[in-house]
């Protein structure tokens, strides 16, 4: 099996998985055309809500469905991949929360009486949870990258102009999802799933240069 082919399927399982356990309430179908890999009806809308706020940019991407998947919280992933020669050559994995919902793990017992509705409950806020969207970048592009400033791969937080956390590789389907249901869904992570659940075989090469090593990391 090609490399695309596996990054297709680890989307797919994945999508599977969440909707017998109940984590998602809408799904996009997997797009794979050419090099690309994304989502059923994909349109490029970064550049035009490039400088918008939060809440703008995340009620647009529910109008155009601009993800793979919808959690029973309304938070929705974006899983983007580029393959080129085998190797992953751009990814932008991304995990957008709703601006004004309380947190799971704070509170499970709301959700499971009422998020399943597929409503937005705005007025249901816990004012000590701060919303932060985050994105896993990716770009084999040397004329991107600048050591310890830009690295080939590397986290952002909150959508930070210049906050870039040095990753050690590209990241897979299966490792992305696995971080973003253990940091945010913990109890009902560990309630559907084991250890075997979303463990990933393939083998990723690094693409962190010595020097990124001695800023703090994520070693994947």
């Amino acid at each position: 099996m090609t490399l695309k082919k596996d990054l297709i399927k680890q989307i797919n399982d994945t999508v599977d998985k969440l909707i017998i356990s109940g984590f998602t309430i809408n799904e996009n179908y997997t797009s794979d055309k050419g090099s690309y890999i994304n989502w059923s009806g994909y349109k490029d809308i970064a550049f035009t809500l490039k400088k918008e706020p939060y809440d703008v940019i995340y009620k647009q991407c529910v109008i155009e469905k601009a993800y793979n998947f919808m959690l029973f919280d309304n938070a929705f992933v974006q899983l983007m991949y580029k393959v080129e020669d085998g190797k992953i050559s751009n990814h932008r994995l991304a995990y957008y929360p709703h601006p004004n919902y309380i947190n799971y793990q704070d509170s499970p017992d709301i959700y499971e009486e009422l998020a399943y509705g597929n409503h937005y409950f705005t007025d249901i806020l816990d004012k000590k949870i701060i919303t932060v969207p985050l994105r896993f970048d990716y770009s084999n592009d040397k004329g991107k990258f600048v050591e310890k400033d830009h690295s080939y791969s590397h986290l952002t937080l909150g959508n930070y102009k210049n906050c870039r956390i040095s990753v050690s590789k590209p990241l897979t389907p299966f490792k992305f999802i696995l971080f973003i249901l253990r940091s945010f869904y913990f109890d009902k992570f560990t309630q559907n799933f084991d250890k075997n659940d979303f463990r990933c075989k393939l083998i990723i090469d690094d693409t962190i240069v010595e020097n990124e090593k001695e800023l703090l990391h994520i070693n994947v």
